[in-house]
């Protein structure tokens, strides 16, 4: 069986991130938590750009893999994204088709969860691992998953369950 990634060939990987350079550096100082609304659509047309040129695994599902090379590039901004908890979490479905549909529809939810949060996200930052605004998210949807979707969630303010009206309202 072939492998499933480029660990064999690091070539096609480094080039199409050189490729992305500019559009990556231009979101280097950008965070989730002070993205504006105005600034929104522009910000997810700038990942989306990026993640559909990423060369990180031969696989046709390009979401799972390049938004996780991605967020360790630009970690304040790229929530890393996978099938059996943001998925499962957003949409109810590890299934990926129409991966650009998918993340246009799920990372203003993220971007949604990070502002009703911000000063737990702020307090929580760099301990444990808690490494970046992005991944405490990600580490809360996790956290979600696992306790049945009863106990994680303790305060109606927290944004997880708003955030899935908030989705009705954008898509």
């Amino acid at each position: 069986m072939e492998p499933r990634n480029y660990s064999h060939n690091f070539d096609p990987f480094f080039e199409s991130i050189q490729d992305q350079k500019s559009a990556i550096l231009s979101l280097q100082k950008k965070n989730i938590l002070t993205i504006s609304e105005e600034e929104l659509p522009k910000i997810i047309q700038v990942l989306w750009k990026i993640l559909e040129n990423i060369k990180a695994s031969i696989s046709a599902v390009k979401l799972v893999a390049n938004s996780k090379t991605l967020h360790h590039i630009l970690p304040e901004i790229m929530p890393p994204i996978d099938r059996q908890y943001t998925l499962q979490f957003f949409r109810n479905s590890k299934e990926i088709k129409y991966e650009q549909k998918i993340f246009r529809e799920i990372y203003p939810l993220f971007h949604y969860i990070g502002l009703k949060n911000k000063v737990v996200i702020q307090s929580l930052l760099g301990t444990g691992f808690h490494t970046s605004e992005t991944k405490i998210i990600d580490n809360a949807l996790v956290g979600y998953i696992l306790t049945g979707k009863k106990k994680f969630v303790e305060s109606e303010n927290c944004g997880i369950d708003q955030s899935l009206s908030y989705r009705k309202k954008i898509t």
